[in-house]
């Protein structure tokens, strides 16, 4: 069903290789593995399942559909997958995803690993799988990942209440110039 790339031009661009993980590899140890979160002082209303406005309502699997337009190369890229969210004993949230990755006809298994934690003012952030920031998590408005030289500048869109959310990122730099957007909804 997918097959290796036969050479270096088949390959992703190294800044689009940056998160993905072979299956089966080790994912880098995650800071905190072992901890245990208090709960919350305060109850927060339930939302439904799927409210990209907080996190704590994703956990389950999503399917997703992602468009990278990589200017650098002249190329458009897709990847088609699942995202599985899944509560840890920790308080985080694991953000899991696994896909294929079309490079015209040429399909590669990828997969990223990420958490989303919050703090102890509730605010929401995603981490890489080793603990490292990578950005808040807000809805309908800009967050910046600082990654010099590179500029990486992201926005997460909630579809009208919808449970399917859109997550973009403009990337430009040296060796990059791209748009991601990656579309997610539940899966039935």
């Amino acid at each position: 069903m997918t097959s290796a790339a036969a050479g270096p031009a088949a390959r992703p661009s190294p800044a689009i290789q940056a998160p993905l993980v072979a299956p089966g590899a080790a994912a880098p140890p995650i800071r905190g593995a072992t901890g245990h979160a208090e709960p919350a002082a305060h109850e927060e209303p339930e939302l439904p399942r799927g409210d990209a406005a907080d996190p704590a309502t994703l956990p389950g699997v999503w399917r997703f559909e992602r468009t990278i337009d990589d200017r650098l190369q002249g190329r458009r890229i897709h990847v088609a997958g699942t995202a599985t969210f899944a509560p840890r004993s920790d308080g985080a949230i694991a953000w899991d995803e696994e896909g294929l990755l079309d490079q015209g006809g040429d399909r590669v298994p990828v997969a990223a690993h990420r958490l989303l934690r919050r703090d102890a003012a509730g605010a929401w952030a995603v981490e890489f799988a080793d603990g490292r920031p990578f950005h808040p998590w807000r809805v309908d408005a800009e967050v910046v990942h600082d990654c010099a030289p590179d500029d990486y500048r992201g926005r997460i869109d909630a579809e009208g209440g919808a449970a399917a959310w859109t997550q973009t990122w403009n990337v430009t730099g040296p060796m990059k110039d791209y748009t991601m957007v990656t579309r997610y909804e539940p899966c039935p």
